[in-house]
């Protein structure tokens, strides 16, 4: 685990990333000026990582959705991510995978689709992966949502998330 990384709130596939500082999560990123948003939070043993879409680093039009063909962005490349006091990295696409690989299976180009931004240490400890809570208009309800228990599929590893 990278230092000054929390346990509890950086899982290793956790729903709903962002670079709190004082902010809901679900972060904007943007790579070469092309606007996404965050979706996950990874680590391994030294590093955090926020999910985003493959095709937000691609260099092809609004509809070039196959990873097999459309060219994208290097690893390494900077990222902006909200919040964040110094820009992520590319670390990895799964476009450019399925390129190296010769990937030709037409649903696996068209739907693998994601991308890895690694944090800078200087902001991984701020990384915040739980889930917003969209609700309703305002004043809607006076309650809040009831604590849930989550799980990932094929693991045991389960964790208790207020929606609230």
């Amino acid at each position: 685990m990278h230092a000054g990384v929390d346990r509890q709130r950086v899982g290793r596939a956790d729903v709903g990333a962002g670079v709190e500082r004082g902010h809901p999560s679900g972060r904007q990123t943007v790579t070469n000026g092309g606007q996404c948003t965050s979706n996950f939070v990874f680590y391994d043993a030294s590093s955090v990582y926020l999910g985003q879409a493959a095709h937000c680093s691609s260099e092809g039009g609004q509809t070039d959705t196959n990873g097999c063909t459309t060219q994208s962005l290097p690893i390494g490349t900077p990222v902006e991510v909200m919040g964040a006091s110094k820009p992520g990295t590319l670390a990895y696409n799964s476009w450019l995978t399925m390129q190296q690989q010769g990937e030709t299976n037409a649903d696996t180009c068209a739907f693998n689709d994601l991308a890895l931004i690694k944090i800078d240490p200087a902001d991984a400890s701020e990384v915040n992966p739980s889930i917003p809570f969209w609700g309703g208009r305002p004043g809607s309800t006076t309650r809040s949502a009831p604590v849930r228990r989550c799980c990932r599929t094929g693991t045991r590893r389960c964790a208790s998330a207020s929606l609230s």
